[in-house]
């Protein structure tokens, strides 16, 4: 046992460790494609909207996410989209 805290404690004091911002999109409500890109055609109509989203309101430098998307059914069975 004492060999695991060793070790433990070795790895999070000796390596270095880098982290970054991964993106986070919470409006899943308004656009599907982002989750799941075979959602483009599904609907009858087409759909076009931008979604931004800032974290951390009030930091210099905080995380922000702007998405553009746009998706709809062509022809008969075609469905494009694009982020």
């Amino acid at each position: 046992m004492k060999r695991y805290i060793f070790l433990f404690v070795f790895l999070c004091c000796v390596y270095p460790l880098w982290s970054q911002q991964l993106y986070h999109f919470n409006q899943y409500l308004f656009n599907d494609l982002i989750l799941n890109p075979a959602v483009a055609g599904t609907n009858p109509c087409k759909t076009m909207g931008l979604d931004l989203r800032k974290q951390w309101v009030g930091f210099d430098g905080s995380p922000a996410t702007q998405t553009v998307f746009f998706h709809g059914k062509f022809l008969k069975k075609v469905g494009l989209g694009s982020i």
